[in-house]
């Protein structure tokens, strides 16, 4: 999984996590593309980044507010530029 430009900054790996998710999620395995492209450290970061922000600004503890937080940063389960990929993910299977 390589990395890719997307909206003013790369985004790398399994979940294309970028730079500033990375490190707050923790910075694990040392490096941010290194950590991108493994599956295991890739899936703990987004663990962590998960429980670190979903309690906040009132994001559920539900497939749309992780979706949409993972896309749109904290807060993200409140934005309306995560709709779009909200409707994305529910084509795929969460609800």
């Amino acid at each position: 999984m390589d990395c890719r430009w997307d909206v003013g900054s790369d985004s790398c790996g399994y979940f294309q996590i970028k730079y500033n998710y990375w490190v707050d999620c923790g910075r694990p395995g040392g490096r941010w593309k290194s950590c991108a492209k493994n599956y295991y450290c890739a899936s703990k970061c987004v663990q962590k980044y998960m429980n670190r922000y979903i309690n906040a600004r009132g994001c559920k503890r539900d497939c749309q507010s992780y979706a949409r937080l993972h896309n749109g940063g904290p807060g993200g389960c409140l934005k309306d530029s995560t709709l779009r990929y909200w409707r994305k993910i529910t084509q795929k299977g969460c609800f």
